[in-house]
């Protein structure tokens, strides 16, 4: 007589355990997930804050080199040295192969690269959102204001200034994140044919106060980064702030007065 063999049945996930490991791995990618994203961002933020530091360093050596004159929105002065918007004022002191040029056949500033900014990574944010797009990716402080009663007047665009005459430098925003409006508006009338290196950099500025919130007019992107934005004070030390920091148009005042757009003042002391 055969006798039959039985096999004990192989020892198996059954499908009740098996959706329980799924469960398991997928909450803990969901945990993981935004930690790395986050751990990317704060990379990217590191790379941004570097950045500021390398321009501050280049302010400094711009404001020794032309007698404390600090860029500020451009305008038309007498000096044509004096247009220099930022963008192109520090970029000799950024890059090796940049240097400043004399005046065009327009009496504007000019240097010897004309690459509408492509090969300056040291103005570009690695969390900008569309890098295809604008070049520089910061914006300097260009605006102007009065006190009165304890509350700030819009006085218009603020022309250079003399660095001496800013009473509380380490407390006034000089440089910050770049943000164009939802409707890409400057892109369009920046990046164009015919465009110069001085017609793209004298519009990245924050120079009215429609350039903090306006839909069609903003240019500061006060939350570039989680909770705010790097930042770059006049007195050349960069730091991130909060959102409300960097909106707060008290960051941005100078407490010098004298030198608001139409002030007879600044323009009877230019330099020469």
């Amino acid at each position: 007589m055969v006798r039959e063999s039985r096999r004990r049945p192989l020892p198996g996930f059954t499908l009740i355990e098996l959706l329980v490991v799924i469960a398991i791995i997928a909450l803990l990618i969901a945990i993981l997930l935004p930690t790395l994203a986050g751990a990317r961002e704060s990379g990217r933020m590191v790379k941004c804050l570097s950045n500021h530091r390398q321009i501050a360093h280049a302010m400094g050596g711009y404001l020794e080199q032309f007698d404390e004159w600090l860029p500020r929105e451009t305008g038309q002065m007498r000096d044509p040295m004096a247009w220099y918007p930022w963008p192109m004022a520090f970029r000799p002191l950024l890059d090796d192969r940049v240097y400043w040029k004399g005046p065009d056949e327009r009496n504007r500033p000019q240097t010897n690269m004309n690459d509408h900014y492509y090969e300056a990574p040291y103005y570009k944010c690695p969390s900008y959102p569309s890098p295809e797009f604008h070049q520089v990716q910061y914006a300097n402080n260009g605006i102007g204001f009065t006190k009165r009663n304890g509350r700030l007047r819009y006085a218009g665009h603020k022309p250079i200034t003399k660095f001496h005459v800013i009473p509380n430098p380490s407390e006034v925003i000089y440089l910050t994140a770049f943000g164009d409006s939802e409707y890409g508006d400057l892109f369009r009338q920046l990046y164009r044919p015919g465009a110069t290196n001085y017609s793209i950099g004298i519009l990245y500025d924050i120079r009215e106060p429609s350039n903090f919130s306006d839909a069609r007019a903003h240019r500061l992107a006060w939350d570039r980064h989680p909770a705010g934005s790097n930042t770059m004070y006049m007195d050349g030390h960069a730091t991130p702030r909060r959102w409300y920091e960097v909106r707060d148009f008290e960051s941005w005042f100078d407490n010098d007065t004298r030198f608001n757009q139409g002030s007879s003042y600044w323009r009877s002391r230019t330099p020469q």
